[in-house]
């Protein structure tokens, strides 16, 4: 019994040891073999070949990803984003502070543009940096409807229109949420008797006609690299990019209603969808929307305890009576 305990260990032993060598070598190969994935990042390319001093447009810039390890600080680098609507609006963002500037040097194409080949143009066009199939139209503001002279070329609006009664405001109304109506609400009111009847019986009311627009230029200001963004800057008008149809739209209401812009943030995406844009009127201001509005502000701001310790100034003790 002994001697075939003694016969059977260095057969088990060997077994065993066979065993972990195949694992071991297993590991190895594995660990050879495997290709560790690089994390990516997307960078601004030339499109097309551009020249040197020539003026790049829009049309000649597109993007490319690469690895991460291959960037570096001059690459012009998207900003990262799993929202692929936001990443197309940072990537619309970059080509517009892009487009309208020179190239320092020749750049051929599917070479990566890097910021130290860019320098400001002295003679530029604003055709130039308008996105192919799109359009330039203009408004005029004055320091209330363009939120204190504080908007400038690259930055993004929602435009709102105000319309008194019979002003055709209706037709207006219509016109933000169906584009592809304009020319109807533009024929005679022989033809559209029953919306020239509904103008006429609208009263005063306030309403969102476009959301997140482009401003192509401030006056005649189109550089998005101002050299000053000081508060004594002024302007009488402001260009936006819209499509062909946006421009019909926005010029018949620009004649028929009063428009103001509300300035969003740089990093915003967020729109209202069709079935959530609503309009104001004297009753809506002081009745039932007025508290609710109030209400859901209210109920996303920070407590005052709260923005304390997000760093914010803590609100002023009242003095006593």
């Amino acid at each position: 019994m002994n001697k075939n305990v003694k016969n059977v260990l260095p057969v088990a032993a060997a077994i065993v040891l066979g065993i972990i060598s195949v694992i071991a070598i297993n590991r190895y190969i594995t660990a050879k073999t495997t290709v560790v994935q690089e994390k990516k990042v997307r960078i601004i390319i030339a499109a097309q070949q551009i020249d040197e001093m020539q003026i790049i447009s829009l049309a000649q810039l597109e993007t490319k990803e690469i690895q991460e390890s291959s960037a570096s600080d001059i690459n012009i680098v998207v900003p990262v984003s799993d929202d692929l609507s936001k990443l197309s609006i940072e990537i619309n963002n970059l080509k517009t502070m892009i487009a309208g500037r020179q190239a320092k040097r020749s750049i051929t194409a599917g070479a990566p543009i890097l910021w130290s080949d860019l320098k400001e143009a002295e003679v530029q066009s604003l055709s130039d940096i308008i996105e192919k199939d799109k359009r330039a139209v203009t408004i005029s503001v004055d320091a209330l409807s363009g939120v204190g002279f504080n908007i400038y070329p690259g930055d993004r609006v929602d435009i709102l229109a105000t319309k008194d009664a019979g002003c055709g405001g209706a037709a207006v109304n219509l016109l933000a949420l169906n584009s592809a109506t304009v020319k109807d609400m533009l024929d005679t009111s022989a033809r559209n008797p029953e919306l020239l009847a509904q103008a006429q019986q609208e009263k005063s009311k306030t309403f969102i006609l476009m959301q997140n627009v482009l401003v192509l230029a401030v006056g005649q200001n189109y550089s998005t690299f101002m050299t000053s963004k000081s508060a004594n800057t002024t302007y009488s008008n402001i260009t936006f990019e819209v499509s062909i149809q946006e421009a019909v739209m926005l010029t018949h209401a620009r004649s028929n209603a009063s428009l103001s812009l509300v300035l969003r943030s740089p990093t915003g995406t967020d729109r209202l969808p069709a079935d959530k844009i609503f309009e104001v009127d004297c009753e809506g201001i002081k009745g039932k929307l007025a508290t609710e509005l109030d209400k859901a502000r209210a109920e996303t701001s920070l407590k005052p305890a709260e923005k304390t310790k997000t760093g914010a100034p803590a609100p002023l003790k009242q003095a006593p009576k």
